[in-house]
């Protein structure tokens, strides 16, 4: 637990990197389109479908090697909304499992304020959303720090 509060001071002070090289995901994972959809491809079969009908194409936000619970990397998709309403959508972690397979995804609602930033942990993948003023109004909108550890993704408060 304590390397775990670490990272997550370290992610609110520096921010973090993305280990997302694009030649290893390119190879491993890419999008299609199919008529109004986005589909995501592993190893050139369909895992996942996105609505692009009033999105763009989602966006590979990151790709991180290392055994998290039953997962031996996590790919980082998010969704790209249209217009102005939210600054990025729903992050979805898409987890590879040993002999070549995907797990179940786990997503995480997000609409707006600034980038999330991701690291790894030996507690599992840290996901920081950070907080700050809302677009419109008063009042401040609180961080939120989540755990993914290749099985579950929890919130914590």
């Amino acid at each position: 637990m304590r390397s775990l509060q670490l990272t997550i001071l370290a992610l609110i002070a520096h921010g973090a990197f993305i280990n997302l090289s694009s030649a290893e995901v390119s190879s491993v994972f890419r999008f299609t389109r199919k008529d109004s959809d986005c589909v995501l491809l592993y190893r050139e079969a369909p895992v996942r479908r996105f609505d692009c009908s009033s999105n763009e194409e989602p966006a590979l936000k990151g790709y991180f090697n290392g055994k998290h619970g039953e997962a031996t990397s996590v790919l980082i998709v998010q969704e790209q909304p249209l217009g102005n309403a939210c600054n990025g959508g729903p992050i979805h972690l898409i987890p590879e499992i040993e002999n070549k397979r995907i797990g179940a995804p786990k997503s995480i609602d997000f609409c707006g304020g600034q980038d999330p930033i991701f690291a790894q942990a030996k507690e599992g993948l840290v996901i920081l959303i950070p907080g700050g003023p809302p677009n419109r109004g008063e009042g401040t909108i609180p961080s939120e720090v989540w755990l993914y550890d290749g099985v579950e993704l929890v919130q914590y408060k």
